[in-house]
């Protein structure tokens, strides 16, 4: 057993290398939204990125990557193909793919892409991002690179408009997949978290921080982690340390908050409606005490109380520092490899198709194998109208249905509607308790019959 889970652990290593350098050859050839165009180029058309049934074979999948200039070796395929072909015939979903490349590891920027996601406005009550009105928000003038003087604002928003033309997006809007995508060659584009944070506050005005925050950014053009030079003066080198201790303080705190939550199959939804109960408007932000306040009822702390407003705090408008606890969310849950997040898109896609929220009756139903369709008064997936419980509910285990409905009881959730992030916060325990990407997906699929 040992020797396979190494084998795993090797494959996983190499494909993770692997898709880095795919990112990084495909944005060398084409820029930031070269992952895209990859994609579509192996069949995944605008409306089908979280399409799990769209595959591409093993030859069409080199010869796409050499028309892009990129080459890989035997090595790179085959375990790129051990990992995504689990049935081992050849072909592999493209969705699982783009998840791979969707992938942004630093847990501030993928809130910051989150946060700016949800700050877009949306077609009416879809989670399709109408690209004109979107890019009509943007203020190009807060680029980082136009702050510096090195490119001018028309030179940005000409740049912006090429990523999300009417080329790539023929009905002229965007899903959260493919935002997501796009944003991820940029984040790889910059290797400073600090010019990262910038340019997302300043170009995509995140809600709810204060304007100040960008120049705090843009003064610190290096990461608390990055090596000092010996030019460094001595108490810029004391304070590096000292951020770096805190960070590493910081970080040992919420892994050890993961530990704890990951274990219960209920426990992300648990922190996250916790806190969300708390910020009726949505911002992502809570004063400290009140963040510190929530954890501790869930019996999760610090060794320290004011230690999270180092890196966690965030000067809201208004002026007040408050926690930014949707990165706190990200980090606690980590990400999820790209076959399970394919697989989980591909649950949310088959019950709520483009709408951005449902109800937790839908969530619930679906679990249940039926599904109540919004409007129609009708239901469809096997639903039983007398009990409210589907045929597909007997093939559950009775401690997978306990443990579902406690966590979804509507009288704990802050809001009666669920959006695409929380439905996915219920699933890193669920990937953390299963040891191969196959044993989450039939567990998913069982579940929730898509």
């Amino acid at each position: 057993m040992a020797a396979a889970l190494e084998t795993a652990a090797g494959i996983l290593a190499t494909c993770t290398a692997t898709v880095a350098k795919i990112k990084r050859c495909a944005i060398r050839q084409g820029g930031v939204v070269a992952s895209l165009e990859l994609v579509r180029a192996m069949g995944a058309q605008p409306l089908q990125l979280d399409d799990r049934l769209i595959t591409v074979k093993r030859g069409d999948f080199i010869t796409i990557l050499e028309r892009f200039g990129i080459k890989l070796n035997d090595l790179e395929v085959k375990s790129l193909f051990s990992w995504l072909d689990r049935s081992a015939e050849g072909f592999f979903s493209v969705s699982e793919f783009a998840s791979s490349l969707r992938h942004i590891a630093d847990p501030q920027r993928r809130s910051l892409v989150r946060r700016a996601y949800l700050g877009l406005p949306k077609d009416g009550s879809t989670s399709r991002v109408p690209l004109t009105k979107a890019l009509a928000t943007l203020n190009f003038n807060a680029h980082p690179r136009v702050r510096m003087g090195a490119v001018d604002a028309a030179t940005v928003a000409t740049a912006h408009k090429d990523m999300f033309s009417p080329a790539r997006f023929p009905d002229g809007s965007c899903s959260w997949s493919e935002f997501e995508l796009i944003l991820a060659g940029v984040s790889a584009s910059m290797d400073s978290n600090s010019h990262f944070a910038a340019y997302m506050l300043g170009v995509w005005r995140i809600p709810g921080v204060h304007s100040s925050v960008i120049d705090e950014f843009l003064q610190s053009p290096e990461d608390p982690n990055v090596s000092m030079t010996s030019s460094s003066g001595f108490e810029a080198k004391a304070d590096r340390l000292r951020r770096l201790a805190l960070k590493q303080a910081l970080d040992v705190s919420i892994e050890e908050h993961a530990r704890v939550v990951l274990s219960n199959p209920g426990g992300s939804r648990a922190v996250g409606c916790a806190l969300r109960a708390e910020d009726p408007n949505h911002t992502g932000f809570l004063p400290l005490s009140v963040f510190l306040d929530k954890l501790s009822t869930l019996r999760l702390y610090f060794p320290a109380p004011d230690l999270p407003h180092t890196f966690l705090g965030v000067k809201v408008t208004g002026g007040d520092v408050q926690i930014d606890y949707l990165t706190y969310l990200c980090a606690l849950n980590g990400t999820l490899p790209a076959p399970r997040q394919a697989a989980v898109d591909s649950a949310w896609f088959a019950m709520a198709g483009t709408l951005s929220s449902v109800t937790i009756h839908q969530v619930i139903s679906r679990f249940k194998g039926s599904v109540v369709e919004s409007g129609s008064g009708g239901t469809r997936k096997g639903a039983s109208m007398s009990s409210g419980v589907s045929n597909n509910a007997a093939g559950l285990k009775g401690d997978e249905v306990s443990q579902f409905f406690d966590a979804w009881d509507e009288r704990r959730a802050p809001s009666a509607r669920v959006d695409y992030f929380e439905f996915e916060e219920w699933f890193f325990p669920v990937s953390k308790q299963s040891k191969t990407d196959a044993a989450f997906l039939q567990q998913i699929e069982r579940q929730w019959g898509f």
